[in-house]
């Protein structure tokens, strides 16, 4: 979970068997050895289950055997505090939608069939989000699995010794509107334990101020290789206007990289000094006129 000041990182992990969760502050002078630590009401937190932050940070889930919980999270002082327990239980799986106002867990009946439920964390009461619970989707398998949102805002459902994943295509909506398409994408390959865990506010924030900007065709500039390593060179070619000037925003801060007084239809650049991630590449020609790209820095 990040920290409020956007730059530092919460590592969370409950004390398991114990009504008792754990936060170390990760700065960049290394990770603070003396954890913050929370006790909840839980009676038992089991040692299966996984935990996932909220997109502005405020709630923490916990997916669990014996049963599941959504925690308030001071992202400032990396304390947790009770706000309401599901009665789902042999879940496993836990996401939130792109604007946090649904939550969605994975549970089995330990037998052979698992369930995607999802619940509405906009309803007036902490009953009524208990009592909003909607099966969305089913598929064969003897544990829940993971859950993980991606760059587009979709989130994966991992299939536990399968060789599928299923996505829920419009997380926001409510109930099977959300459009859960189950064996959507074919691995070829088992997969044994899921999706791993991001902190998904990579995906989420855009810092790009798109206010007062004329845009022009995204056939007006050829953008490669995207992804990038960090040893390579990016080419930029515009193939109308000339470029004057270029902007790199990272996804998830606010680190810019800007290019200035360039007035040429071509441009190299080394990107070794960049930082490893997502950029939003605004793009600017002789008239002003913008084009907005993304690019990814491996």
């Amino acid at each position: 979970m990040r920290h409020q000041n956007g730059k530092d990182v919460w590592i969370i992990t409950p004390q398991y068997f114990t009504n008792k969760f754990n936060a170390y502050l990760l700065s960049d002078v290394g990770i603070d050895s003396i954890p913050i630590v929370s006790i909840t009401l839980n009676k038992l937190i089991s040692n299966d289950g996984c935990l996932k932050g909220s997109p502005n940070g405020d709630l923490i889930a916990n997916a669990n055997v014996l049963y599941s919980s959504i925690f308030k999270f001071d992202n400032v002082t990396g304390k947790l505090s009770d706000y309401l327990q599901l009665p789902i239980q042999s879940s496993y799986g836990v996401e939130f939608s792109p604007d946090q106002s649904k939550i969605y867990f994975t549970n089995s009946d330990r037998f052979k069939t698992c369930f995607v439920n999802q619940y509405n964390l906009n309803a007036l009461s902490t009953n009524e989000i208990i009592n909003s619970k909607v099966v969305i989707g089913t598929y064969e398998g003897c544990c829940g699995s993971t859950l993980q949102i991606g760059p587009d805002r979709k989130i994966y459902v991992a299939h536990v010794l399968n060789k599928y994943i299923g996505v829920i295509q419009s997380p926001n909506q409510l109930g099977i509107s959300c459009n859960y398409i189950d064996s959507s994408i074919f691995l070829n390959k088992v997969c044994t334990y899921g999706l791993p865990n991001f902190i998904n506010d990579y995906y989420l924030k855009k810092t790009v101020n798109t206010n007062n900007l004329v845009h022009y065709s995204a056939r007006n500039i050829i953008i490669w290789p995207n992804p990038i390593s960090k040893s390579s060179f990016l080419h930029i070619k515009s193939l109308n206007y000339k470029i004057s000037r270029i902007h790199f925003v990272e996804a998830h801060s606010a680190n810019a990289y800007v290019f200035n007084n360039i007035d040429d239809l071509e441009m190299i650049i080394n990107i070794s000094v960049f930082n490893y991630g997502v950029y939003y590449i605004v793009i600017y020609n002789e008239l002003n006129q913008a084009e907005f790209s993304k690019l990814v820095i491996l």
